[in-house]
């Protein structure tokens, strides 16, 4: 799996999230950032990550529009019912579909997800 630099001037993210790693069973560490997940953000692509207020692992998923599938997440009751209160944004603007189902395999590899079972 190569490693592809995701930084993109022209891609505009809103979240003041704070810096963040999680690491893929692979040992890979994926950069990103961890915000409330009330924030306002933009349809990119990404790989998220949703934790509790103690950053404990709930779901893990991978899309082209974060917004979007935020919002309207089937999996939305699991969240709140396991205390979800953050969100852990890997960016990944040029990324396939294809490429961030890799990334979130490794992730989901490497932590319990109690939403995606």
């Amino acid at each position: 799996m190569c490693e592809l630099d995701y930084r993109v001037k022209d891609v505009i993210f809103v979240a003041n999230g704070r810096d963040h790693t999680m690491t893929g069973k692979s040992g890979l560490r994926y950069g990103g950032t961890l915000n409330r997940l009330s924030a306002n953000f933009n349809d990119v692509a990404c790989v998220y990550v949703i934790l509790t207020s103690e950053h404990k692992t709930v779901y893990v998923g991978e899309t082209g529009e974060l917004a979007t599938r935020l919002q309207n997440h089937h999996k939305r009751s699991c969240w709140s019912e396991k205390g979800a209160s953050y969100v852990f944004v890997h960016l990944q603007p040029l990324s396939t579909e294809a490429n961030r189902q890799q990334v979130e395999a490794d992730i989901l590899a490497n932590y319990h997800f109690p939403c995606n079972d």
